[in-house]
């Protein structure tokens, strides 16, 4: 049946992709210096895209690794893209 091979590529293959990012260390480097691939981890931006810079910005902040946090955040705040967040985001930026 097609749910079962489903089910099947899911337990054999989709838990190992979970796995890989258990380790935040593992996430905050993808989101630095990995390309973006169209099969496997996608949707995360380019390289230095500003959904990359936020979303990094924000991880490397709970790993207090602040200076790193400030400078991701500031490229997001300056990219203009996020203005449904920006006061929170300049506000986490200031209390760096």
């Amino acid at each position: 049946m097609i749910i079962d091979d489903i089910k099947n590529n899911f337990i054999s293959d989709g838990f190992k992709w979970f796995e890989k990012y258990t380790n935040m260390d593992t996430v905050l480097e993808t989101l630095l210096y990995e390309k973006e691939e169209l099969y496997g981890t996608h949707g995360f931006g380019r390289i230095g895209s500003p959904i990359r810079n936020y979303t990094g910005g924000y991880i490397a902040l709970s790993m207090e690794k602040f200076n790193l946090a400030k400078s991701l955040l500031s490229k997001a705040i300056d990219s203009n893209c996020f203005k449904d967040v920006e006061d929170i985001m300049k506000e986490d930026y200031e209390n760096l």
